[in-house]
């Protein structure tokens, strides 16, 4: 974000294409821990709390929701909605409404998930009809840039493209610098504003993928098994991809 600054100072930057940078690498950068309500800020009701109260705490806090805890508040089961909780007061009697009936699951993870990732997995499992009739994209940064030493800077968003692009340009005369003439990017942070508007937040010229519901149904199969509470499964993904990984970061 100081580079964005810098570049508003010089004037390089309209306000428009300050704003769309400033959100991508904001909002990327953002991990489940940075929105997190802290502990003991949690407005929370007990399993087997009587309706009348549980009434009396959405008043209270203001909230349309309540997570619903077992015993101890750190034994999360569920969530309790404002609206379902009135449609069933609605039709039957305060004290024949339980509210272990109204709870609806949670979706679970890990403090160091990106939101990004989240809200795929949010609008894939509550909001699919969005995804079915293709109103889901990506915006897609490069995986590699190739800097030509007597000829313009080249973006590939695959290996196979950079290979390609390695091969052509050699035929065409091209050279490359003895250091750094291939770099590969590990996410918008890396690059600075120029790079970032060019390859991904130009309207004109950045990269979508339409989100198909092929896609979404594998992310949340991986979410599901990187994130979900079968152990072996987890530890037999990663013991069959681990010959894969290329690029790590411990």
């Amino acid at each position: 974000v100081t580079m964005v600054s810098e570049a508003e100072k010089d004037g390089e930057l309209t306000d428009r294409e300050s704003e769309l940078i400033r959100s991508a690498i904001e909002f990327d950068d953002v991990e489940v821990e940075d929105v997190l309500t802290p502990r003991v800020d949690v407005v929370a009701v007990e399993d087997d709390t009587p309706m009348d109260e549980v009434v009396d705490m959405f008043a209270e806090s203001g909230y349309s929701r309540l997570p619903v805890y077992h015993e101890t508040i750190d034994n999360i089961i569920g969530v309790v909605h404002e609206k379902d909780c009135f449609a069933a007061l609605r039709k039957g009697n305060v004290k024949e409404v339980k509210l272990e009936n109204l709870v609806s699951p949670t979706l679970y993870t890990t403090t160091a998930t990106q939101i990004s990732t989240l809200l795929l997995t949010l609008i894939f499992r509550y909001m699919k009809p969005l995804i079915e009739h293709g109103y889901v994209y990506l915006a897609t940064p490069p995986l590699y840039r190739i800097k030509w030493s007597n000829a313009a800077h080249q973006f590939a968003y695959t290996d196979k493209e950079r290979d390609g692009l390695l091969e052509t340009g050699r035929a065409e005369g091209k050279r490359l610098p003895k250091d750094l003439a291939i770099q590969r990017y590990k996410g918008l942070g890396e690059m600075n504003y120029e790079e970032l508007w060019e390859t991904t937040m130009d309207p004109d010229h950045c990269l979508l993928k339409q989100v198909s519901l092929d896609d979404a149904i594998v992310a949340d199969e991986i979410f599901t098994v990187l994130m979900g509470d079968d152990v072996d499964s987890r530890r037999r993904f990663i013991q069959e991809n681990a010959k894969d990984v290329r690029f790590l970061d411990i």
